[in-house]
């Protein structure tokens, strides 16, 4: 029972519970979508779209929230007070390892709720079941596998969190080497470093990278384009070893011997010893705190900050949706998702598309998006107009920006031999001008997404 109480007391701590908050918030974020129509709607839908970012968006905040779970324990002196009660070191160690999974699994729960409103809030302003679209529903199994597997995975980075803190004994420090692991795998972070691409495999030997690795069946980072598929089985037995490397060190024989056998110190008076309690009590909370918001508040805005300060050439190093050129894009609705946007919705309303280019106006015809005759073929053209709707891929899951993926949907099926299709697939490459301003230059597809048996009263 000492866990459940420790992992209480650390979830109604001002700090975690502001973390809570913005772990449901970044879970709303992402599960919207906004400015796109490429998520899943409902509230289900809404998990299934965006509950795998809690190992990058939400890392740093599970891992923050097991460091200092372990590393309050030993700065306010709550283990001496527990080994003066006749607890041995080892169920105390343990006792701090569960609660710090307990502790991350609330609030792995928070970014849950947050996707899940996040989902229920596209049901309402874009239309669709307010529970899962029917055409994604998943399994039970398979549903109920993936909050299995996210859920532990979320409890591991809590428990290995609280042995750092435990070893690290002060929350400051241990909340600085968390952060320190965990940015790496924030997504803006993880497009930089992928550059290199002995970085990626180096990453998925540290603590973290061995449990997304687990998680995910995939050693690669956060950002598009840098997914590893994987097997399972090694990054265990790196995960496993990173455990009991922490327990060795949290635990060595001589703490576990020399702990178990010392004596409450009676000679001083009590009310010095009340005293030097709430010293420390008071010392820790102050020296933990500050720290711990202003590394979030660091890790949350140093790219951007970076990206408007730095010099032009340092700055196009940043990953391409933290670059000034594709900022000023976007401001003047120029980017490549932008104008993939307009060019979509006039070809379903205006019938001349393959025309030479003409000068950019404040209403754009669809020959101003492109950047020769012949960038769009007919077929393209005419499955976007016999389309019942078309959803454009978010920006969070581009490779670059110049492709751009479009999903087109038909509530009548396109029926060919014996299967029905639904949907299709194009994908749009974009060249930016002079001005910063992307335009269309060439067309793939469409290609079917997915099949499934034509009934005999289809018609073609």
């Amino acid at each position: 029972m000492i866990a459940p109480r420790l992992a209480c007391g650390q979830l109604s701590r001002p700090t975690v519970r502001a973390m809570a908050l913005v772990a449901m918030v970044a879970g709303a974020w992402y599960a919207w979508s906004p400015g796109t129509a490429f998520g899943l709607p409902g509230v289900l839908g809404g998990w299934q779209f965006a509950g795998a970012r809690l190992l990058d968006v939400g890392l740093v905040l599970l891992a923050l929230t097991g460091a200092l779970t372990g590393a309050g324990l030993r700065e306010r002196r709550i283990d001496e007070h527990l080994h003066s009660v006749g607890l041995d070191p080892s169920t105390v160690v343990r006792a701090t390892v569960v609660s710090g999974g307990l502790a991350a699994l609330g609030i792995a729960s928070a970014f849950a709720a947050g996707t899940g409103l996040g989902g229920l809030a596209r049901s309402i302003t874009r239309g669709g079941s307010w529970w899962v679209d029917p055409a994604h529903a998943p399994t039970l199994g398979h549903a109920l596998l993936t909050v299995a597997r996210l859920g532990t995975a979320a409890a591991l980075v809590g428990a290995l969190g609280a042995l750092i803190g435990w070893v690290a004994r002060r929350e400051d420090l241990a909340a600085a080497v968390v952060v320190v692991l965990g940015l790496p795998y924030l997504e803006q972070v993880s497009a930089l470093l992928g550059r290199l691409p002995a970085m990626i495999g180096l990453l998925a030997f540290s603590p973290w990278g061995a449990v997304r690795a687990v998680a995910l069946a995939d050693r690669g980072l956060a950002a598009p384009g840098y997914d590893r598929p994987t097997s399972v089985l090694p990054f265990a037995l790196v995960t496993i070893g990173w455990v009991v490397a922490l327990v060795v060190v949290a635990l060595p024989p001589r703490l576990r011997s020399a702990r178990s056998r010392r004596p409450v110190p009676a000679r001083l008076p009590p009310h010095r010893v009340g005293s030097g309690r709430r010293r420390g009590r008071g010392h820790g909370r102050g020296r933990g705190r500050a720290p711990t918001v202003g590394l979030v508040a660091v890790a949350s805005v140093v790219t951007v900050l970076a990206g408007a300060t730095l010099p032009a050439r340092l700055a196009d190093s940043l990953p391409w949706r933290w670059q000034r050129s594709w900022r000023t894009a976007v401001h003047e609705g120029w980017s490549s998702g932008q104008t993939v946007d307009r060019f979509v919705a006039q070809v379903r309303s205006v019938s001349a598309v393959d025309e030479p280019t003409v000068a950019a106006t404040s209403s754009p015809d669809p020959a101003s998006l492109v950047s020769r005759a012949g960038s769009v073929t007919p077929e393209v053209t005419d499955a976007m107009r016999r389309a019942s709707r078309v959803e454009r891929q978010p920006e969070s899951s581009m490779r670059g920006p110049d492709q751009v993926t479009v999903r087109l949907r038909f509530d009548q099926p396109i029926v060919s031999g014996s299967a029905a299709f639904t949907q299709y697939l194009v994908r749009f490459s974009l060249v930016v001008d002079g001005d910063g301003h992307w335009h269309i230059d060439r067309t793939e597809g469409p290609v079917a997404s997915g099949s499934s048996a034509a009934s005999t009263g289809g018609s073609p």
